[in-house]
C-alpha cells in the first residue's frame, strides 16, 4: 500500500479554488514586494549613512592628531612623516621615514624618542574610537640582515610590535589589536621607487567596522572549513 501511495499520480487542480484564490494571491504577493522594495531602500540608506558618518569620525581624529602635534614643538617637525588618509578598509595612520629623518634607530626596532612622543599622540586618538587596530611594519626593498640572521622580514615585524608596545603602553586595550605583522619591502608606498625611505614606515590601520566584519565572516568560514 505504502509503495502504490508513493506512485500514485497527484490530482489535478481545481479550476474553480484557482480562480478564486488566484487574485488574493497576487495581491499578497505585490504588497509584500512593494514591502520588500521599502525595507531595501532603508537598508540601502543606512548602508550610505554608515559609512559617511564613520569617515566623518576619522576626518576629526586626523585633524585632531595634526593640531596635536603643532601643539607640540618636540614632534611638530614630523608632521611630513605622517601620512593619513580614509580607505574602504578604515583610517590608516602612517609613520614614514624620510630623507634626513627616520622612525627607529637603523637596522633595529628600537624607536626614536622623538617617534615614541608621536605614537603617543596617536595612542591618544586611537583610544577615543571603537575600532580594531592592525599594525603593520614596512621596510624598503635594500637587503638586510642583522644579528643572527634577521632579515626585512623579522625587522618589519618586531618595528610594528614597538608601536603596538607603546600603544598598549598608553592604555589601548590588547584585545582591540586585530594584527600585528610586518611585510619588509614587499608592499612599497611608493613602487615605482622602492629603494626610497619613505617605504620605510609603520601602518596603524583603525578598521572600519564593515570591514572588521567582513574579515571575522571570512575567518570563521575557513576555520569551518578546516574542521
Amino acid at each position: 500500500m505504502s509503495a502504490i501511495s508513493k506512485m500514485t499520480p497527484p490530482k489535478p487542480k481545481d479550476d474553480t479554488q484557482s480562480k478564486t484564490e488566484g487574485p488574493a494571491k497576487g495581491g499578497a504577493t505585490e504588497a509584500q514586494g512593494a514591502a520588500a522594495q521599502s525595507q531595501e531602500k532603508s537598508d540601502d540608506k543606512m548602508e550610505r549613512q554608515m559609512p559617511s558618518e564613520q569617515n566623518h569620525i576619522f576626518e576629526q581624529a586626523e585633524m585632531s592628531l595634526r593640531q596635536a602635534m603643532q601643539q607640540m614643538p618636540d614632534i611638530a617637525e614630523l608632521s611630513r612623516n605622517v601620512i593619513m588618509n580614509t580607505t574602504p578598509e578604515g583610517l590608516n595612520i602612517q609613520l614614514v621615514d624620510q630623507d634626513g629623518q627616520s622612525m627607529f634607530q637603523p637596522g633595529t626596532a628600537t624607536l626614536l624618542p622623538k617617534t615614541r612622543l608621536l605614537l603617543q599622540q596617536v595612542a591618544k586618538i586611537v583610544d577615543r574610537l571603537p575600532n580594531r587596530i592592525a599594525i603593520t611594519g614596512h621596510t624598503d626593498a635594500a637587503k638586510f640582515v642583522g644579528p643572527n640572521g634577521i632579515t626585512n622580514w623579522e625587522l618589519s615585524a618586531a618595528r610594528a610590535n614597538s608601536a603596538r608596545a607603546v600603544l598598549a603602553g598608553e592604555g589601548i586595550d590588547s584585545d582591540r589589536v586585530f594584527e600585528v605583522s610586518g611585510k619588509a619591502g614587499s608592499d612599497p608606498l611608493l613602487p615605482d621607487d622602492p629603494y626610497a625611505s619613505s617605504n620605510r614606515r609603520i601602518s596603524i590601520l583603525l578598521r572600519s567596522e564593515e570591514h572588521t566584519a567582513e574579515l571575522q565572516s571570512l575567518r570563521h568560514l575557513v576555520c569551518r572549513l578546516l574542521l
